[in-house]
């Protein structure tokens, strides 16, 4: 029968193996779509604004989820959403979905809670200028 090549998603440092069982799958939150790979750093991580799956053995990147808009996350090889997604803080948004990071609001805007998908614009009358705080919900003064 002779040695056999770990399918994609799964990695042996064992030379020599016989069934693909005695493959390991990649770990949660990175992925491979190549066979035969002999190391588990030839697993490739998520990226940033993305969280994998849960489960070892991913062989596609599409294992790799986006965060959801009002949500960003720097981390690259996650695989808990709730963990990696985290919410934009007061005074910044992120309209796009698989973000690396959040976007201030800029003067004159604020968000009204974290999470926020867009800025909006102060009530009349109210302001918030360049060095005000961005994270301060009274962000609009009079």
């Amino acid at each position: 029968q002779g040695c056999v090549a770990c399918p994609a998603g799964t990695y042996s440092e064992l030379e020599g193996i016989a069934a693909a069982g005695d493959c390991v799958g990649c770990p949660p939150g990175r992925w491979s779509a190549k066979t035969g790979h002999a190391k588990e750093s030839l697993c490739v991580n998520c990226g940033p604004g993305t969280f994998g799956s849960s489960v070892p053995g991913a062989a596609s990147i599409a294992s790799c989820q986006q965060c959801a808009a009002g949500r960003f996350s720097p981390a690259m090889g996650a695989h808990n959403e709730s963990a990696t997604c985290l919410f934009c803080p007061l005074g910044y948004a992120q309209t796009s979905p698989g973000q690396a990071f959040c976007l201030v609001c800029i003067p004159g805007t604020r968000t009204l809670s974290a999470g926020a998908t867009s800025c909006v614009q102060c009530e009349p009358g109210l302001y918030r200028g360049k060095d005000d705080d961005p994270t301060n919900l009274t962000a609009c003064l009079t």
